[in-house]
């Protein structure tokens, strides 16, 4: 039940800082969990709600003008939404006659989208149904945090974009946003840093060439990082980057801010779960009330 998760077993690794749960439950539990609980239990509902949908709409515009505002998207350019659930964030893209699909998981939101004339597909971001050297850029709003294995989805993301393709992903920084007490959950598997986002684009051939904590889609703990594919011939590119890992003392005062978290934010999260039980854990009836 959402809010409900019991001791979550986050941790922090002591020589590079990424956060991460272990141990979790297994990949056949997520896949089987995805396709078609996720959304009831996170959400209160099979399918996404018209307040969802709308602000997915909204969002959708926001990231278009920061893309093309700073000559991120070409005129040309294939589009991938990844973990786009009805996919209406790719409406504005549409309307601009860009050529935009989507992948997603779900397959009640994939039914939804399809319906509604996206071109989505069911998949996860380990197995991707694309051609090699396909795709010019991928947009990750937030998925990368819930993919199982996070390797392979980097395989697949390197594998399906056309050369010097790029990649722009929102990741939840260390300031709290949306519900609280959803910050840490059961489906939240990891938890980026800049640097270990440096770590991971060097280990599989990308190069992070900007990163923002700009509110983009209008969220304040939000943040995003642009990163563009290494050609073969510019492989070299990766030894220069010279990433260090985190020092000792980055590290405890990550793991103090954690606890820190985890004792102020306590009666936080109490009121907001009686603020929920108030209002009969409706999500529609929250979300509204939020914005009264």
């Amino acid at each position: 039940v959402a809010g409900s998760y019991g001791l979550l077993p986050i941790v922090i690794c002591q020589n590079c800082s990424y956060t991460f749960q272990n141990p979790r439950y297994s990949d056949a539990f997520y896949k089987e969990y995805y396709k078609i609980l996720y959304r009831q239990v996170a959400f209160g509902a099979t399918e996404p709600k018209g307040s969802y949908l709308d602000l997915q709409k909204e969002r959708g515009k926001r990231v278009l003008d920061f893309l093309r505002d700073n000559n991120y998207l070409k005129p040309n350019s294939k589009i991938l939404d990844h973990g786009c659930a009805a996919g209406n964030t790719m409406i504005v893209f549409e309307e601009e006659d860009y050529s935009i699909c989507g992948i997603d998981p779900h397959e009640p939101s994939v039914k939804q989208g399809n319906e509604n004339g996206r071109n989505i597909f069911v998949a996860g971001g380990e197995d991707m149904p694309f051609e090699n050297n396909t795709l010019d850029l991928i947009i990750s709003l937030g998925s990368l945090e819930h993919v199982y294995d996070l390797e392979m989805s980097m395989k697949e993301i390197n594998r399906v974009l056309a050369e010097d393709g790029i990649l722009f992903a929102r990741w939840r920084s260390d300031r709290i946003w949306g519900s609280p007490y959803e910050f840490y959950n059961h489906n939240h598997y990891r938890f980026f840093t800049i640097k270990t986002w440096e770590l991971l684009l060097n280990q599989f051939n990308f190069k992070l060439i900007n990163y923002t904590y700009e509110e983009i889609e209008g969220w304040t703990g939000a943040a995003y990082i642009v990163a563009q594919k290494l050609s073969p011939n510019n492989l070299s590119n990766r030894e220069e980057l010279n990433i260090k890992f985190d020092s000792k003392e980055e590290i405890k005062n990550r793991i103090n801010n954690l606890k820190e978290i985890k004792e102020n934010r306590f009666k936080y999260f109490q009121d907001f779960l009686n603020f929920a039980k108030d209002n009969n854990y409706d999500n529609e009836a929250i979300y509204n009330a939020i914005n009264n």
